[in-house]
């Protein structure tokens, strides 16, 4: 049963994903943000494919630490504090990439094509963000508490391992970088 509520999370992980995705191509082709020019031209700005904290990041990292999270709430109820600790924190992280996004400062992409300007893609893009923060910093909590352990515990760390990678992979050529 446990792996059935893994899976689980991560079917709807990755159906979140897509509908983002599906979201983005729409406003791509009824003109409410720039076109691409090709599909390896990150040209006018990067779209969600080009990032690879949302390829590898999200699809591999996200998704082990999606299953591990949902094999553990099968199996164990967590305590109220480290729920609304999670929820705290990711609404804490969801509201700041939000904010540095809208900034003048941001340089645009398919979710924040100009300053002050989020699109449909970018909405649904933190509400994505919020969520998995919030199981992300769940998943963390239950490991402190001694709940997630063994081979589930490895399976998230390794997670977490994918996707810091993948974020070092944007940010060492400066896809993070305010504008100058």
């Amino acid at each position: 049963m446990p792996a059935i509520w893994g899976a689980a999370f991560v079917t709807v992980h990755l159906l979140f994903w897509f509908i983002i995705s599906v979201i983005e191509s729409w406003e791509s082709r009824t003109g409410r943000i720039p076109a691409r020019r090709g599909w390896d031209d990150v040209s006018p700005f990067p779209y969600f494919q080009d990032w690879h904290t949302v390829t590898w990041g999200d699809l591999a990292g996200l998704s082990l630490i999606d299953f591990s999270a949902g094999y553990i709430l099968c199996a164990t109820i967590p305590s109220w504090g480290a729920v609304l600790l999670s929820l705290v924190v990711a609404a804490l992280g969801a509201l700041s990439f939000h904010f540095r996004c809208m900034s003048r400062l941001h340089k645009p992409d398919s979710g924040y094509p100009a300053p002050g300007v989020i699109s449909a893609h970018g909405f649904a893009h933190v509400v994505y963000f919020f969520i998995q923060l919030s199981i992300c910093m769940l998943a963390a909590f239950l490991a402190l508490e001694g709940k997630l352990t063994g081979t589930v515990l490895f399976a998230a760390l390794l997670g977490g391992a994918v996707y810091v990678a993948s974020f070092l992979f944007d940010w060492y050529p400066g896809r993070y970088s305010l504008k100058p």
